[in-house]
């Protein structure tokens, strides 16, 4: 993708990327202050409630892939230099051979997709996923072999916030549940997860390590347990650093959603750092179908998915940015290095 250099557009974020974080971040202690504002006789708060309610209450919008690639979207990308490295093209070429493709036309172009359905896990989360939630539209690209047909799984709690559930929604979003993500995958759909939800959010990268939460593994018993015939680990660089996080881990983990302040770039609140991001797909992890999948099933698979990740990180990382010199640690809930 193009890079900031030379973008007429290059400021837009600076405007509309705090809109967007920061009704994430503040949008439920704004209505929480204009209730209280309505209850002392505000007219003007009471209002702003009724439209919040009317938005929350609003039937969700139908998934637009052309929403994906809209401008605001692509501007984000820029702010970024969000861009995709595909190692594991070979693999994915492979894996369309093996589903009945021929591999790529006669010209020798890859194939369209990766044969659905699969589980994409990236990997690590982040304060706020920028990368993998600016990478939807990357799925289906020829150059890619990402699959095209792919859903993002995001937390529950952000589908019921007015303004952020539309966007979500049309942008192809359904809760992180087991139920929805079966659904989509028994449809034939991929799903995207961040399978380090909240606790991801306090992994606690820095300029000189890079960390990955080991403890939620119930994307692997999803993909056994379903039609999914591959993990499809990405790792994503730059966007734990787009952004710092304070706050309770003890009542994020409770509430399921991240509670506490952000801030990135200039000390503003919810304002990401214009660090590239890169992701780098790595090759895929085949499994079975289990129906009642052990500990030790799980934690096998995930150890592969591990072994991509690391091996990723070796090949790939010096070249990022900031990376240089840069280790990568996998950890428990606790923070406490595991391996």
């Amino acid at each position: 993708m193009q890079g900031r250099e030379g973008d007429p557009r290059r400021p837009l974020p600076l405007f509309y990327l705090p809109l967007q974080f920061g009704w994430v971040a503040v949008g439920p202690w704004a209505v929480a202050a204009a209730a209280a504002a309505a209850a002392r006789g505000s007219a003007w708060a009471a209002a702003f409630v009724v439209a919040v309610l009317a938005l929350t209450l609003d039937p969700l919008p139908s998934y637009s892939p052309r929403f994906r690639h809209h401008p605001a979207f692509d501007t984000w990308r820029r702010y970024h230099r969000v861009r995709l490295l595909t190692p594991a093209l070979p693999y994915l070429l492979d894996a369309e051979r093996a589903a009945g493709g021929d591999g790529g036309g006669a010209d020798g172009r890859p194939p369209p997709h990766l044969p659905s359905p699969a589980v994409i896990a990236h990997y690590p989360h982040g304060v706020f996923p920028t990368g993998s939630f600016l990478s939807a539209p990357l799925c289906g690209d020829p150059a890619t072999g990402l699959p095209s047909d792919t859903v993002a799984a995001v937390a529950s709690v952000l589908l019921r916030l007015p303004v952020v559930r539309q966007v979500l929604a049309a942008y192809g979003c359904v809760p992180a549940t087991r139920g929805a993500l079966e659904a989509a995958l028994a449809r034939g759909a991929s799903v995207g997860v961040l399978p380090e939800g909240v606790a991801g959010v306090f992994a606690r990268a820095t300029p000189t390590v890079e960390r990955v939460q080991t403890r939620h593994r119930g994307y692997i018993k999803l993909a056994l347990r379903s039609a999914a015939t591959q993990i499809l680990p990405v790792l994503v660089l730059g966007q734990s650093r787009a952004l710092t996080f304070a706050g309770s881990a003890r009542l994020s983990r409770a509430l399921r959603a991240s509670v506490g302040v952000w801030w990135g770039r200039w000390g503003l609140p919810c304002l990401p750092r214009p660090v590239d991001i890169v992701l780098i797909v790595c090759p895929p992890v085949r499994v079975g179908t289990i129906a009642a999948p052990t500990q030790a099933d799980v934690d096998g698979v995930f150890e592969r998915v591990a072994d991509r990740l690391r091996a990723a990180f070796a090949a790939h990382a010096a070249a990022v940015p900031g990376y240089a010199g840069t280790r990568l640690e996998f950890v428990d809930a606790e923070g406490r290095v595991t391996e």
